[in-house]
């Protein structure tokens, strides 16, 4: 119960952020930052479950290409575990390390699925604002959303 009232917070900031900022800016991905805070307290399989939940439910609240967030999400989730083998989550720079790799795979999972359902090339510079914007906010608001995570969810359970 208490991951989905995460979650339903989690939309609910999310809406409020994005409407509190320019339009040029691209808010910070907290529903992305609950599905690994969640991630990390479930075994790999419910993990990527979740994940692909999540990136669904992004979709169909969202006016975009169907399947984009699932894509980048499970991506995302995927490499999340991958790298929490090699860095340790519970510290700061193993956790900056995991996000920022997380981020990175989420958005060639984005890349690489705007691609397939074009079926031609696009142009990188028209979405380079939106990905350093998010992903500069997204690993500046991580520290403290992930706390709040913590203190909802409780201590990661999966190492």
């Amino acid at each position: 119960m208490r991951p989905i009232l995460l979650l339903a917070f989690t939309f609910l900031l999310q809406s409020l952020i994005s409407g509190l900022l320019p339009g040029w800016v691209s808010p910070p991905d907290l529903p992305f930052l609950a599905t690994l805070a969640i991630a990390a307290r479930v075994s790999p399989y419910a993990g990527l479950v979740i994940a692909f939940a999540v990136g669904l439910l992004m979709d169909l609240s969202a006016a975009g290409y169907p399947g984009l967030n699932v894509v980048g999400y499970l991506l995302g989730t995927y490499v999340f575990y991958r790298l929490s083998r090699a860095f340790h989550w519970d510290e700061p720079l193993g956790q900056f390390a995991v996000l920022a790799g997380s981020l990175l795979t989420k958005w060639l999972g984005y890349l690489l699925m705007v691609y397939w359902l074009r079926g031609e090339p696009f142009g990188f510079l028209s979405i380079t604002p939106v990905f350093v914007s998010e992903g500069i906010l997204t690993l500046l608001v991580a520290p403290f959303f992930l706390r709040l995570a913590r203190s909802s969810l409780g201590n990661p359970r999966y190492e």
